[in-house]
């Protein structure tokens, strides 16, 4: 007869064999290191979408935090994996979208969430740059010209450098 715990240990091995790791990141309210693997990361995206549904969620640290990931962390996978990537910009969308119809029923603060829709919509964010955009060029526009331009006098007898005083 089998030892049970040597045919649980290789289930174990096979099992990890099957979901290769690919880092590791650190809880960041326990501070344990913790693998990453191709499900892990599966899971996280279809997580973090699911998430951005739920009406009460209205900021994606909200979501990181809640995983125990750091913010840092969380971005350099949105960096680094695609999947994650597409679920990032599919849960901003979400979010965005909550926020600007709940600022235009006046559910939130609409100037708050004004200055932060350039972080969740394009649309948004393309409106700031261009209006950034207009500010700089009506402020270039506006500058003054300035002109100099020599003092003659009708007196030789004084020099130039008194001319300049005269200005």
């Amino acid at each position: 007869m089998s030892n049970p715990s040597t045919k649980k240990t290789n289930t174990k091995k096979a099992t990890r064999q099957q979901t290769p790791w690919l880092e590791d990141y650190q809880d960041c309210f326990t501070f344990q290191m913790l693998p990453v693997t191709q499900k892990f990361i599966e899971r996280l995206a279809q997580d973090l979408i699911t998430w951005s549904e739920d009406p009460e969620n209205l900021t994606l640290e909200k979501f990181y935090l809640k995983k125990r990931i750091a913010g840092r962390t969380f971005y350099d996978w949105v960096d680094k994996y695609p999947l994650m990537k597409a679920a990032h910009q599919t849960a901003k969308e979400n979010i965005g979208i909550r926020r600007e119809e709940g600022a235009i029923m006046r559910k939130y603060d609409s100037a708050t969430i004004a200055y932060t829709m350039p972080s969740y919509l394009n649309r948004w964010k393309d409106t700031a740059e261009w209006k950034a955009k207009l500010k700089a060029e009506s402020e270039n526009a506006a500058q003054p010209t300035v002109i100099t331009r020599k003092i003659y006098t009708q007196y030789p007898s004084l020099k130039e450098d008194d001319a300049s005083d005269n200005k």
